[in-house]
């Protein structure tokens, strides 16, 4: 079971730490989806050994977006403020480095801004890397649906994007 749960781990790993970041825009609570994901994914594992690779996939991301829907909802019963991102950790003082940062962390904040029909299939597309036909899966639409979320999505992220540097030209 071991050899086999590595592969499964290492195929998915990806797609469900981004899969629970894109929910609950936090870092540290993502990997801990992930883990408790994993735990599941042990716990069924007769189950998912019975699947072929697309199915498990899909299995794991409804029990990821499953744990993060929950995870976000006790959260906000609990009062945390999740409209907080995590910041980078020690700048370093060169300016490429900080503009680089700053780059990457104007994109996150424009890619949480978006509204999560949207947000989910960049991340699964960009971030999990999963193929059209996977992510559609995933999500129980069509793949023409995803297609064009995906498309919508990448356009609203630009418009925002420019949005921005317009802001500051």
């Amino acid at each position: 079971m071991e050899r086999e749960f590595e592969a499964v781990y290492a195929a998915n790993a990806q797609m469900v730490y981004w899969t629970a970041y894109g929910i609950t825009r936090s870092g540290a609570t993502a990997a801990d989806i992930a883990q408790t994901t994993f735990l599941k994914v042990c716990e069924h594992w007769s189950t998912l050994k019975r699947l072929n690779a697309p199915q498990q996939r899909s299995y794991i991301y409804k029990t990821c977006r499953g744990l993060s829907l929950n995870r976000l909802k006790r959260d906000k019963r609990e009062g945390a403020d999740l409209s907080v991102l995590e910041s980078a950790d020690g700048l370093s003082p060169m300016e490429e480095l900080f503009e680089e940062r700053e780059l990457v962390r104007l994109v996150r904040e424009k890619l949480n801004a978006l509204p999560e029909l949207y947000r989910t299939p960049l991340l699964l597309h960009y971030y999990a890397e999963l193929s059209t036909k996977e992510a559609a899966r995933a999500l129980g639409i069509p793949e023409g649906t995803y297609r064009s979320r995906l498309s919508r999505a990448r356009t609203l992220l630009k418009q925002a994007l420019e949005a921005e540097v317009n802001r500051y030209a």
